[in-house]
């Protein structure tokens, strides 16, 4: 089955990313306060030993910030591909590798089939949905009526919506693809993903919004 890309529009998606840091605590040992004439064998074992805690005490602390960081989303130690499949696998996604492209992937996500293209090393993702919605490619008007409302749902959308056709089957199909970044270390990585996919559900509902007006603004006309 062979398919004609007809028409995409394609809107910027500017991804902003905080990366936090952590002021480094620094060492106090040896520094000499004011009035201090010196100290003694027994002190200066005492302030490395105090230090040595610290430093021990610090680590610990960051060790843990590290853990909860990680159980957070933010996985700056993994491959974006890799932090991918697991903030997919975190939103009960099962991840299907497709059986011609190693770097294509299938999942599921509230009902709607998905399709991810990775590129390994690299932080930018294709998420498709596609084949949504169709019309008899036969019925002209209706064609025209989809075409339409493609246009008018892709002006409120970050989404590019797309159509093919299929002369096989004598289909018109709906589809929509997103093109994002997801870097490394991206805190909340969850619920970015969680608003990723939930605007292929809203592209949805702008096109049978708009299909719907255009219908009644015609049958006005008449």
């Amino acid at each position: 089955m062979g398919y004609i890309a007809a028409i995409g529009i394609v809107l910027a998606i500017a991804v902003g990313f905080r990366m936090g840091q952590r002021d480094e605590k620094r060492k106090r040992g040896g520094r000499k306060e004011s009035g201090d004439i010196g100290k003694s064998g027994a002190a200066k074992e005492r302030t490395s030993a105090e230090s040595a805690e610290a430093e021990e005490h610090y680590e610990i602390e960051a060790s843990r910030d590290r853990k909860e960081t990680e159980g957070s989303g933010d996985t700056a130690d993994r491959t974006p591909v890799e932090m991918m499949k697991e903030t997919l696998e975190a939103l009960n996604c099962e991840l299907k590798q497709d059986e011609e492209f190693e770097t294509r992937y299938h999942f599921e996500y509230q009902g709607e089939h998905f399709q991810l293209d990775t590129n390994e090393g690299s932080c930018i993702f294709f998420i498709s949905d596609l084949f949504w919605e169709s019309c008899e490619l036969s019925d002209v008007e209706e064609v025209t009526l989809y075409r339409r409302a493609i246009n008018e749902a892709a002006r409120y959308s970050g989404i590019a919506l797309i159509y093919s056709i299929s002369n096989e089957y004598n289909k018109f199909y709906v589809h929509t693809v997103r093109e994002f970044a997801m870097p490394t270390g991206m805190p909340d990585v969850k619920n970015y993903m969680k608003y990723i996919l939930g605007e292929f559900f809203r592209v949805h509902k702008l096109f049978e919004t708009s299909l719907a007006e255009i219908k009644s603004e015609d049958k006005n006309k008449d």
